[in-house]
């Protein structure tokens, strides 16, 4: 497949025959088998986790006695995928839980945007520039001078160009703030203050509440006309593409804008849902996303999609090849990477990277398979585990059906079928 020619048709194909939406359907139906699949295959795969990251035997089982507790409470018969906590967004709400219990020190550096810088760039020792954006200023609470770094701010701004200040933990754009050659002395100082005392949330793991307190600054990214456009403040947003890699493998990745509009797949296509039962294309949200993203966003413009296939078609191998570098060096079971793309002058940079956490940016037919094979591949990597020995009951009925789904799965994808 090239990427161009197995990209979706931008705007709608409904011709009002039934022909346009049969053939919509299996478009969708055919991407989401071969996501399905890469998922799988990347489960089975040779990579070796960081033994930092391995779950224990006994942790594992602890995870699949809650989800069978989930569908035992529901009664006999009850479907285990429509139970508690069984889907990709339950499997990281329970490692978030469990990270408060397990506190990985070794792996903290994931969610610390400045100790990301260095490590990320000496996993991809080929590159000639820097893989994030121009570090302007980065200092941890309690050993930096808040005078000095507003003077270093305010020099770059003079300069005209616009920079963004945000803490070094946190996520959902906690304490962000944009700055430009208007601000003010007292706004750049207000916003590196608010930086430096920002709170994560504790719906985040251990890994964000655990980090020391800092502030980055960094040269801000223009998309330029491949910008996500906003219904509210500040109006727009770079083209921001977020890598979801999967023991090792890059399985697709979603926009931060859009990510229940359009979907690309492991070797750089990208495709627009058109059908409602896998995504939720335009003027058709039904129940997602959220209202609140609704109003910010709306639907993704043509030009976007457009622009994106344009970048992906020069940038991909670039982002896919260091992504994979940096997964393989951090050695996760899965880790996110945020792209930014569209800049003329810096060109594709990573802003950061995203461990147990953003699962409901996946749409809903991935949910159960990344839960599935997350279990999967863990079970592989635990002593070659293939059944459940312990005194349990209702584990070895869960495990039985478990194994006798992705049994059905597999026919069914190699078949074509999903």
């Amino acid at each position: 497949r090239t990427r161009s020619a197995s990209s979706s048709v931008v705007g709608s194909c409904m011709d009002g025959s039934g022909n346009g939406a049969g053939r919509i359907q299996d478009e969708d139906r055919a991407v989401v088998s071969r996501i399905l699949r890469r998922i799988r295959e990347a489960a089975e795969s040779d990579f070796a986790l960081d033994s930092r990251c391995l779950v224990t035997r006994p942790v594992l089982d602890r995870f699949l006695q809650e989800c069978w507790d989930a569908v035992a409470c529901h009664g006999p018969g009850h479907d285990l995928h429509r139970a508690k906590n069984w889907d990709w967004s339950g499997v990281v709400w329970w490692r978030i839980k469990y990270s408060y219990k397990w506190q990985p020190s070794g792996l903290t550096w994931v969610d610390d945007k400045i100790q990301q810088i260095p490590i990320c760039e000496a996993a991809c020792d080929c590159l000639p520039n820097s893989l994030f954006c121009p570090v302007v200023e980065q200092a941890y609470r309690g050993s930096c001078d808040v005078d000095e770094i507003v003077e270093r701010v305010r020099a770059v701004l003079r300069t005209g160009k616009a920079v963004v200040v945000k803490p070094t933990h946190g996520s959902e754009c906690l304490a962000v703030v944009v700055l430009n050659s208007d601000s003010s002395p007292e706004v750049v100082r207000a916003s590196v203050v608010d930086a430096l005392q920002a709170q994560a949330e504790r719906s985040e793991s251990w890994l964000q509440v655990s980090r020391p307190h800092g502030v980055i600054v960094m040269e801000l990214y223009d998309s330029g006309p491949a910008s996500c456009p906003m219904t509210v403040a500040p109006w727009k947003i770079p083209l921001e593409l977020k890598v979801q890699t999967f023991f090792g493998k890059i399985i697709g990745a979603t926009l931060r804008a859009y990510p229940w509009q359009v979907v690309v797949e492991h070797d750089g296509v990208p495709h627009r849902w058109r059908c409602g039962e896998f995504g939720f294309p335009q003027g058709s949200f039904r129940k997602h996303p959220p209202r609140s993203w609704r109003k910010k966003w709306g639907d993704m413009p043509d030009t976007v999609f457009k622009l994106l296939k344009q970048h992906l078609e020069s940038d991909w191998d670039f982002i896919a090849r260091n992504s994979v570098c940096i997964a393989e060096r951090a050695g996760l079971d899965e880790l996110r990477l945020d792209w930014y793309l569209g800049d003329a002058r810096l060109g594709p940079r990573l802003g950061e990277l995203t461990y147990i956490g953003g699962a409901d940016v996946m749409v809903q037919p991935f949910q159960t398979q990344l839960c599935d094979c997350w279990v999967y591949g863990h079970m592989l990597r635990s002593h070659g585990a293939i059944e459940l020995h312990g005194p349990d009951a209702g584990l070895k009925k869960y495990w039985k059906r478990w194994r006798e789904q992705h049994r059905r799965f597999v026919s069914a994808t190699a078949s074509g079928h999903t």
